[in-house]
């Protein structure tokens, strides 16, 4: 278990199910990437609900992708 992520996955978690104050939910957030020089990294809270023709058997598959079709920004303070 890599236990370094443990702090981020709380944040991640506590963002995901926690309401703005207009009452809407984050879709996901956009960071500085860690790893890259300049690059951003995206996590995209998404289940089944949001994907257009999902079935079990997308979820079933060992590495099922999904297609980023539209983004908005906003910033939160």
């Amino acid at each position: 278990m890599h236990i370094e992520y443990v702090p981020t996955q709380v944040v991640t978690e506590f963002l995901r199910t926690t309401k703005l104050p207009e009452g809407v939910k984050l879709d996901g957030i956009r960071y500085r990437s860690s790893r890259k020089d300049g690059g951003i990294s995206l996590v995209l809270f998404a289940d089944r609900r949001n994907v257009k023709g999902a079935s079990d058997d997308t979820w079933a598959k060992p590495d099922p992708w999904l297609e980023l079709v539209g983004r908005s920004e906003r910033v939160v303070a």
